[in-house]
């Protein structure tokens, strides 16, 4: 299994709604992710949601990012170093 093509970390704008989806290596992979992925990213790991956007290079940037936005994000992680192959089979991909 290629961990660069399942999404690794769904970002959400609560208040816009909008969303951005990650692979392992920090790419973005696609915007505007299905509320089925968005849900199970905000389930899933509870440990591993953070407030904010971290990643700052032009390229990790979704197109309806700007600096007054990125506190108000929650960074949300699908799986971590520990999940099994099973669970990551889980994981929605859109």
């Amino acid at each position: 299994m290629n961990k660069k093509s399942i999404p690794y970390l769904v970002v959400v704008h609560p208040a816009s709604g909008k969303t951005a989806v990650y692979n392992r290596d920090y790419q973005l992979m696609f915007e505007n992710a299905s509320k089925v992925l968005v849900d199970f990213a905000q389930r899933q790991h509870p440990r591993l949601r953070q407030n904010g956007f971290m990643l700052s290079y032009p390229d990790q940037q979704p197109s309806w990012m700007s600096d007054g936005i990125k506190q108000e994000c929650m960074s949300c992680f699908c799986y971590d170093d520990g999940t099994k192959i099973a669970e990551l089979r889980k994981i929605p991909l859109g």
